[in-house]
């Protein structure tokens, strides 16, 4: 993520937009992992 373009990680942030992003990251990494593995 690019942190130039997200004033929204500066920390004010709603708990809704922490919930949203935290689900967001998990799913990327699960992705990632899951790709990873398929090799």
């Amino acid at each position: 993520m690019d942190e130039k373009k997200s004033p929204v990680l500066s920390g004010k942030m709603t708990d809704t937009q922490q919930r949203k992003l935290s689900i967001f990251m998990a799913l990327v990494s699960f992705c990632r992992f899951m790709l990873k593995n398929s090799n």
